[in-house]
């Protein structure tokens, strides 16, 4: 927790619920957390909240490549998921 804003931390709780591509993070952010800044969801992204894994989509036949996804680690997933929902709207 020490790693992250309270906002960020925030944001993540949120999107425990969410699919976890982009697109759909930022709308989850501007309607369920409007007063935070576009730097709260680079803390999500690139703080070592969430991972990045590839999967090879090679297999599936119609498409060839890597597809990237974000997922969080099981434990932090657990963690923020039974956190008290949150309450505040504020910016860090």
């Amino acid at each position: 927790r020490a790693l992250a804003s309270p906002t960020a931390l925030q944001l993540a709780q949120l999107f425990t619920v969410a699919p976890l591509r982009l697109p759909i993070m930022r709308l989850v952010q501007l309607a369920m957390l409007p007063t935070s800044r576009q730097l709260h969801l680079a803390e999500v992204l690139l703080g070592g909240i969430l991972r990045r894994t590839d999967t090879n989509a090679a297999t599936s036949q119609q498409q060839e490549g890597t597809t990237t996804r974000l997922v969080f680690s099981p434990q932090l997933h657990d963690m923020l998921a039974s956190a008290p929902p949150p309450t505040t709207t504020h910016s860090s």
